[in-house]
């Protein structure tokens, strides 16, 4: 269980307004609609498999009684009835009547779920507002942003598309400044359109159609449009002295001004990302980052595989209006590719990267083959490290300056495991490797020298080993300087696509190909190098 499990509210036990749980009352919950004899749902041919390329066109067929209902997106139709009757209760209850109307305030300061269940709506295209009823890992993102801000941390939250979580944190935002006094919350997004556009599709104007679905009583002064009270990129409630306010994410956000809470959107997608979250560290007492994912080589990711990172996850697979039907009619959507898939729904660091160029390479073992391309776990980490009495191949790129360095990687040839000899006899182990930035062909044969190895090849592409050495300059090329010190550098003129091949090949055959946890860099690499991709087609 969670620290932010049934975290509820900022107040804490001898508070006046404080109420235990059990007074809290129970709300209907989310609830699928079930077919009764005669209705119709939507279906899909049974024969078709997740991502198999086939063409998916859904079709109405009488409902089996009792079976779940379902959409033309193959979503559950949800079932709205006691919650909508329960929150009618409330709100005639409230009419008109103080007392009433100052204890659902006092239920909502309690706690954040029976807030949104209770009182929050949400917008759909082409509908009527809905009423937002978080479902289970919905409660406990609420939950988790009460933690964060009661403790003042940063978070993370990992997202599929279409889960609605922006909304989410549009509801905390609004419950924390609605019922708490003098608090500041921040929204950041990329640009000013996404951030407050008035409109439902900005955060901004999320927050106001929440507001604006709810009685004026509950609204704590908040008036639509009025002066000094909803500006742009402003919402001020008078009754509490809080304020929700807009900003835009990049390298200058967060210059002066402390709020409780900064929610930064889609932050994966941040250009500039580290220099943010740098100028921003005195921004907020809390922070939340939200974003689905674009590959490794971003602040985002590096934040959330740092095991000390407070991290919720919501993927497709844990929303309670979809399961494995939905995943199929949506993948055959002809705007998905798999890096798209990777981003917006499968919540994939390695495969969300776009024209990845080593899409076989395997970040976690394979659930056919159990092999993986890095040495994770006891046994896989000591195969792929240095073994004595086997010769050592050095890979090498020559950069000799500061924003090209020197790269070399060390690798040796073993026997293939037992388990995977049907696929190969050889396994390729890179053990270790070299990054070195301004430095000249003696310093790096020097650090061959001292580490001692007995060499076998080392491999380069000869065109930059027929240079000039920028220490050396006339006197030979690097190919030559170190022949004459003992290291025969072979290789040829391929430039990238030879060598590009040749590893692809490696990573097609399980037990061929395997790195040593320490090549961080090279990991890295051979995880995000992509190819460019067409801005119009989304293609390499």
């Amino acid at each position: 269980m969670s620290e932010w499990n049934n975290f509820l509210t900022l107040l804490d036990p001898g508070d006046k307004d404080y109420l235990p749980p059990e007074a809290i009352p129970v709300v209907p919950d989310v609830k699928r609609k079930v077919a009764v004899a005669g209705d119709l749902t939507w279906d899909i041919d049974p024969k078709i498999r997740f991502g198999d390329g086939q063409r998916v066109v859904p079709f109405q067929r009488e409902a089996e009684v009792g079976e779940d209902l379902r959409d033309v997106e193959m979503r559950f139709v949800p079932d709205f009835a006691d919650n909508i009757e329960f929150r009618m209760k409330v709100r005639n209850a409230c009419e008109g009547n103080k007392t009433a109307q100052e204890y659902q305030k006092l239920l909502c300061k309690n706690s954040i779920v029976y807030y949104c269940n209770t009182w929050c709506w949400t917008f759909h295209p082409g509908k009527q507002a809905q009423p937002f009823i978080a479902f289970e890992i919905q409660k406990e993102i609420l939950c988790f942003f009460a933690w964060l801000v009661k403790l003042r941390l940063t978070g993370l939250i990992e997202k599929s598309r279409e889960g609605g979580v922006s909304w989410l944190m549009c509801i905390a935002s609004d419950w924390l400044c609605r019922f708490f006094p003098q608090y500041w919350a921040l929204h950041l997004s990329v640009t000013e359109e996404e951030v407050d556009n008035r409109s439902v599709k900005s955060l901004m104007g999320k927050v106001r159609f929440l507001l604006k679905n709810n009685p004026e009583w509950l609204r704590m002064g908040w008036v639509e449009k009025a002066p000094g009270i909803d500006t742009k990129m402003n919402m001020q409630f008078p009754e509490t002295e809080s304020v929700i306010q807009g900003e835009l994410t990049g390298g200058q956000a967060g210059i002066g001004g402390r709020a409780n809470v900064a929610l930064y959107d889609e932050f994966a997608r941040v250009i500039g990302a580290s220099d943010t979250l740098e100028a921003s560290s005195s921004l907020a007492f809390a922070k939340v980052l939200v974003s689905t994912v674009k590959g490794m080589g971003n602040a985002f990711a590096r934040i959330a595989h740092d095991p000390a990172t407070n991290k919720i996850r919501f993927h497709w697979s844990d929303h309670f209006y979809k399961d494995e039907k939905w995943s199929i009619r949506e993948r055959a959507k002809t705007e998905y590719t798999d890096e798209i898939w990777a981003q917006e729904q499968d919540i994939s660091y390695v495969a969300s990267t776009a024209g990845r160029v080593y899409q076989r390479f395997l970040t976690y073992p394979n659930k056919d083959t159990g092999w993986c391309h890095i040495g994770k776990g006891q046994e896989f980490e000591k195969y792929s490290d240095w073994e004595t009495g086997i010769l050592v191949d050095v890979m090498m790129d020559y950069g000799i300056s500061k924003s090209n360095p020197n790269v070399a990687l060390f690798a040796q040839i073993k026997q293939a495991l037992p388990d995977y000899m049907k696929y190969t006899d050889e396994c390729l182990c890179i053990f270790d490797e070299m990054v070195s930035g301004d430095q000249s062909t003696e310093e790096m044969v020097q650090y061959f020298k001292d580490l001692l190895y007995i060499y076998g090849r080392f491999i380069g592409d000869l065109y930059t080993g027929t240079q000039r050495d920028r220490i050396l300059k006339e006197k030979m090329t690097i190919q030559k300087y170190m022949t004459s010190q003992g290291m025969n550098l072979v290789g040829h003129r391929h430039g990238d696509k030879w060598p590009i091949l040749e590893v692809k090949k490696l990573l097609e055959r399980p037990g061929a190909l395997i790195i040593h946890p320490r090549c961080v860099t090279l990991v890295q690499s051979l995880q995000n190098w992509g190819y460019p991709v067409d801005k119009e087609t989304k293609k390499p």
